[in-house]
Parts: structure tokens; C-alpha cells; sequence
């Protein structure tokens, strides 16, 4: 991807800044402000759930804003340290003089290095810098180096057997671990604290945990409970990460008693600002508890879907990861500088080039899991980055079947999924008995049911027809279909993009297409209705149900869909086909007053 003369200059002021911010990355106000030409769209270098803050931003709202007391909290001083640990002794099930609260978990990191240790410490690399940084003078750094051949995982056994050979007072495991996200299990991390009970301070940094889950409960995993039986176990928690309030400044620490009173002893004793406090008596809220745990399980499930579709894009290697971030690898000869600098002058998104990442050798950038839309317009803009510095085009290449893979993957595998609707059960049963009305005859019939979903018609078309080929791009949806299935033996499923699909002429007697063609851009109707006729039998019939005009929720239309005319359709397949049959799905006519949701029945 070429730049000109103005974006090169932008691409020096960019290292310029990232200079004079040492290990860390410029804030996104930051280069706002040194560099008003650049228009800063997405923000994937700060880690932190979306949907957490926004619902952090309504509480801060409600309680302090329109109740007019925010005055009260910036005008009289917070309350001290154990004051405010006191409040958040309950929800964390410890007792309240062992927690220590910091102005960020920077801040308890520096706290706990300088005051604790005095010898050695080993530390895993790639990491969080400021553990390294903030080793005082004349205590030993030993790097315990996460392999990229075994995909930044870390090896438990090894890193017992380093800890025995090098005997030093501190470890540090963050988990899951920044940047590459690897994740040691609580057994794995009881196992470790259990065999190292000897070194004297043991941090286990849980500002991730809350992205990390052992099952598909998605239950909240920390080692806290550890610290009542290890007196050497320090465990550190940013809440930046969960709640998206850097700017509060908050985190908290688990230790022995003794500690927190040295701690509080060293001017820590009143060191959080009135946002800090209130933030962490809304924390302790078990309603709100309550609130958090939805957005927080909605974002877990996003993320992971996020990873599977840069996992797609070519000339990226990812790595597994368990955080709300994923480690990306270049190998398609961008250099990280080049690509997070393209990336955010050509699109606006903002990532972590990880060039200064000490035990990265290659080029690797870092790029967060944002909101759902965010995530899809990240993954489109890195597909025109990845496909124009191939190509050595500008211009944005839409790379439309990732964007929809990418959307369709963050929806349930249920009817209101499938139904882009959370009241579809009021219709669903309604809508499907009147399209399966104007189907013709299916006895003995080959049929291809493109974009099947999860079986809503699939099952029908079963009971009558002598094969059907069900095909979907998403694995979810044909697994689940599959599995409803399964009790039909002439069945096929196919997890594959109908677009690449390949049938011998004449395999099917019928095409069935219910929403579809609306989410294809006007290039690929043409070829996939050339694919059709090569399809279909002499005589045979598609049958095609699409959204046309305008989303059946005009407030909330899907951001990558085609509201075309009906007359678009007929005009594409008239000239091979003869329309049969057509009209509007009544069932949205009754409850909803929707007239736009047509449907045709073509014989070839």
C-alpha cells in the first residue's frame, strides 16, 4: 500500500510520539492532538470491554450526574485506602486488611517491586513491560523466554524446574499473559504456587482473568482463594481492562496483612480519587454485579469470533489467546510499523505495533477486541491493508464475504439469530408454514438449500425430497443443523461458502434460498445465478425469499445488506428464468406492517 507525501510525514510524526512514549503506546488524545490530520475511528490498542464502560457510563450518569452529586465527589476528599477495601472485602470473599487499592495497577506493580523485592526475580517475556522497568538497581532480572514455536504457551514443568535452578525471591505470571495471551488454568496455577511455596513473593496479575473462561459457562476464574493458604501469593487486578476507565485510574491488590500494612505505611494510605471510590462501592454491588456478568460473557463470546475471522485474513498468523487481545504475526513482508501506521492513516484504526516487546523476534502488532461493529470494521479495514500491500493498490478493497462471516458468527444459534429478530418466536412459526405453502411439490426432489442456517427448513425438506444439500458458511449453524438432522440419512451438510461451492451440472431439481442474495454484493448475483442454471435441471425451480426496499426494523438495519427493488431480482433472472409465482410474506404484512418482504418462484 502506498502512501503519499502527506501520509509519510504523518508516519514520521507517529514514531516521533511513540519515541517520546517509551514502552507504552501514544494515547489516542495524544495523537489527536500532535496530529489533527489523522481521524482516529477505532481505538484497537487500548484493551478494554465497550459494553462494560457504556454500562459503567449509564451508572455514573444516574447516580452522580442527574443526581447532581458529582459535585460532592470532586469537591470533598475520598475516603482512605482500607476504607474503601472495606466495601469490597464481601464481593471478593476476603478479608478487608488484605487488600491494598492502587491509583491503577501500575501503581501497585511499582508498589510491590520496590517494597518486596530485593534479590532476584524471574519474569516471562513477551510481557508487560513496567515488571521489567520497575526491577530496582541492583536486583537480578531472569527472563523466562515463552517460545514462539510452541505458540507463546507456557510451559509449566520448565518453569518450575527454572525457578528451582535460579532460586530468586519474586515470580511474576501475568495470566492471561499481554501480549500473547496464552493462559495457565487455575489447577495449572495452583499447581505452580503449591511446588514454589518456598519463593517468598509470588504475583499472579489477573487484569485479564475476565476474559478467560475454562468452559462454556463462562464463570468468573480467579486464584484469590489461594491467598488463604499461601502467605507469598500476590494477586494484582486492573479493572481498566474489564470497565474501560483508565482514565479513573483504579486497581487492587490480594496479600498477606503484613504487606498492605507496609504498604499503607509508605504514603499509600490515601492515594484514590472520589471517581476511584465510587467506581469500586458500584463494583461491590451485587446488582450490578449481575449487570456486568451479561456484558461481559456477551464480549467474551464476540472476542473469540473476532480472533476466528482475522484468523482468516491471508498473510496473518494468530495466536491462541484468552484475553480481550490477540497477538498477530506478519508474514506477508509488512514490517509492524508499516502495517499499524497504514492501518491507521488508511482506516482509522489505532493498534500495537510490538517492535519494542522484548522476546518478539519478527513482526507482530497486538489489535483489541472492540464492540461487535467495531470488530467488523477492523477486520474489513486489515483485509484491505493485507490485500492492497500485496497488490500495491490504495484504493479500499471491500472484502465482503469476511465482513458477513464475521457478523453472522456473533449471532446465537437460535431462531432469533437466524431471524436478525429477538421477538421471533411471535412469527417464526407463522413465517415458515407460509413459505413452505408456496414451494411446489418436493416428492422425490434433489434439492440445494444455500444459507440453511440451523434447520429451520431443513427437516421439511427432508421428509419429502430424495437428497437435500444443506449449506452454510457458518460451522455453528450447519453443526447445529446437523445435529437436528441427524435422524435423516439423505442429508448433506456442507460448512462452506456458496459462493465457492462446486455441483456437476443438473444436480438439483429445486434451489431454495431464504435470505440471501440481499447480503451479496450486485458482482457476485450475477455469478452465482450463471452457477444456478448450471445447477438446476431442465424445468427445475428456484424458489428466492429476500428482504427488498428497506430492513424489516428500520432503526436497526444490517449494516451490510442490499434492500434492493424486487424488480433488481426479476430483471437478474428472467432472461433464464420464467416466473412462476410471487407476492409478499404476509405473516410480516399482519405484524408488522411490512410489505417489503417478498418472495418469487422461477422455473429455469
Amino acid at each position: 500500500m502506498r502512501l503519499n507525501q502527506k501520509e509519510q510525514s504523518i508516519v514520521e510524526d507517529i514514531k516521533e510520539l511513540s519515541s517520546q512514549a517509551g514502552s507504552h503506546s501514544p494515547s489516542v488524545l495524544s495523537l489527536s492532538e500532535k496530529i489533527p490530520d489523522l481521524d482516529i475511528k477505532v481505538d484497537a490498542c487500548f484493551l478494554s470491554n465497550p459494553y462494560a464502560t457504556d454500562l459503567f457510563a449509564e451508572k455514573l450518569q444516574k447516580d452522580l450526574i442527574s443526581s447532581g452529586k458529582l459535585r460532592e465527589v470532586l469537591e470533598f476528599y475520598p475516603s482512605q485506602n482500607q476504607v474503601i477495601a472495606e466495601c469490597l472485602a464481601e464481593h471478593l470473599q476476603v478479608p478487608p486488611e488484605k487488600i491494598f487499592l492502587g491509583n491503577g495497577a501500575t501503581e501497585i506493580i511499582q508498589a510491590v517491586i520496590h517494597n518486596f523485592t530485593s534479590r532476584k526475580i524471574i519474569i516471562n517475556i513477551p510481557t508487560f513491560s513496567p515488571y521489567y522497568e520497575f526491577v530496582p538497581e541492583g536486583v537480578e532480572v531472569v527472563y523466562n523466554e515463552l517460545y514462539q514455536e510452541g505458540e507463546f504457551r507456557f510451559d509449566l514443568e520448565g518453569y518450575i524446574r527454572l525457578v528451582e535452578a535460579k532460586r530468586p525471591d519474586t515470580i511474576v505470571i501475568i495470566n492471561p499473559n499481554n501480549p500473547s495471551g496464552c493462559y495457565l488454568t487455575l489447577s495449572e496455577i495452583e499447581t505452580l504456587v503449591q511446588r514454589l511455596h518456598w519463593v517468598e513473593n509470588i504475583i499472579i496479575d489477573e487484569s485479564f482473568m475476565h476474559f478467560a473462561f475454562e468452559d462454556q459457562s463462562y464463570e468468573l476464574i480467579t486464584a484469590t482463594h489461594l491467598s488463604a493458604r499461601f502467605q507469598n501469593l500476590i494477586i494484582i487486578k486492573s479493572m481498566s481492562k474489564d470497565f474501560g476507565i483508565a482514565g479513573i485510574r483504579a486497581g487492587y491488590a490480594i496479600m498477606e496483612r503484613g504487606r498492605v500494612d507496609d504498604l499503607l505505611d509508605n504514603g499509600y494510605l490515601w492515594n484514590l480519587s472520589g471517581l476511584a471510590e465510587y467506581f469500586f462501592r458500584l463494583y461491590a454491588d451485587p446488582e450490578f454485579q449481575k449487570e456486568y456478568d451479561r456484558v461481559r460473557i456477551r464480549y467474551i463470546k464476540e472476542t473469540q469470533k473476532f480472533f476466528k475471522g482475522l484468523a482468516r485474513i491471508d498473510g496473518l498468523r494468530v495466536y491462541p489467546s484468552l484475553g480481550n487481545f490477540i497477538l498477530v504475526e506478519l508474514i506477508n513482508g509488512w514490517t509492524a510499523c508499516d502495517f499499524a501506521s497504514a492501518l491507521l492513516i488508511k482506516h482509522g484504526v489505532y493498534s500495537r505495533d510490538c517492535n519494542d516487546k522484548i522476546g518478539l523476534e519478527g513482526e507482530f502488532v497486538r489489535i483489541a477486541s472492540r464492540s461487535g461493529q467495531e470488530n467488523e470494521y477492523i477486520l474489513q479495514s486489515i483485509a484491505d491493508v493485507m490485500q492492497s500491500g500485496n497488490s500495491g493498490q490504495t484504493e479500499t478493497v471491500q472484502d465482503n464475504n469476511l465482513v458477513q462471516l464475521s457478523f453472522w458468527e456473533r449471532e446465537d444459534c437460535d431462531i432469533q439469530g437466524m431471524m436478525l429478530n429477538p421477538e421471533a418466536d411471535k412469527i417464526e412459526a407463522r413465517d415458515r408454514m407460509e413459505v413452505l405453502s408456496y414451494l411446489p411439490d418436493l416428492t422425490g426432489k434433489r434439492i440445494l438449500e444455500p444459507a440453511a442456517g440451523i434447520g429451520r427448513f431443513t427437516t421439511h425438506f427432508a421428509l419429502q425430497s430424495e437428497k437435500v444439500v444443506a449449506l452454510d458458511f457458518v460451522e455453528d449453524f450447519i453443526a447445529l443443523n446437523r445435529n437436528i438432522c441427524a435422524p435423516f440419512a439423505n442429508i448433506s451438510h456442507q460448512a462452506a461458502d456458496i459462493m465457492k461451492a462446486e455441483f456437476e451440472p443438473e444436480s438439483f431439481d429445486v434451489i431454495f434460498i431464504n435470505w440471501l442474495l440481499m447480503y451479496l454484493e450486485d458482482a457476485d448475483l450475477e455469478v452465482l445465478k450463471k452457477r444456478m442454471v448450471q445447477w438446476l435441471s431442465p424445468g427445475g425451480k428456484l424458489f428466492l425469499r429476500e428482504s427488498c426496499v428497506s430492513s424489516s426494523n428500520p432503526d436497526e438495519p444490517h449494516p451490510h445488506t442490499s434492500y434492493r427493488d424486487p424488480q433488481v431480482y426479476e430483471e437478474l433472472f428472467v432472461p433464464d428464468f420464467e416466473i412462476v409465482n410471487s407476492g409478499r410474506i404476509e405473516a410480516y404484512v399482519q405484524e408488522y406492517g411490512n410489505s417489503n418482504q417478498r418472495w418469487w418462484l422461477f422455473k429455469k
